[in-house]
């Protein structure tokens, strides 16, 4: 048989007698009526989803890893090359360098380059 709890409220009890003033603040603050903290919800539900945001970082992950690819380069060389002008630094001229190859070599590529379009 299921038991259940016939309060689910703090009782405050009654207490004959003349008690101290520490001896009442004790009694008050073990009786008290406390709420749960917002807290542990919002921790409950980041724990629950825990393991969607490992995912999520994982599959962010790849994505990151693959824009470094050679084939998402070469791919997206155009977009690359918008977004980062060639400038003064090696981190700006490295995006635009499949850019620069396949603006040399389109002829050889011919019309199985995806970019091809690109550079007729």
């Amino acid at each position: 048989m299921l038991m259940l709890p016939s309060r689910t409220y703090p009782v405050i009890w009654r207490i004959e007698g003349k008690l101290s003033r520490t001896k009442r603040r004790t009694i008050r603050e073990q009786t008290s009526t406390t709420r749960r903290p917002f807290s542990i919800i919002i921790f409950s539900c980041f724990f629950y989803f825990l393991p969607g945001y490992i995912l999520l970082f994982f599959y962010f992950s790849l994505f990151i890893f693959s824009c470094f690819s050679i084939f998402f380069l070469v791919l997206y060389s155009p977009v690359f090359l918008f977004i980062f002008p060639v400038g003064g630094s090696s981190f700006h001229f490295l995006p635009s360098f499949p850019h620069f190859f396949l603006y040399l070599f389109s002829s050889s590529f011919g019309f199985y380059s995806p970019v091809f379009p690109f550079y007729s």
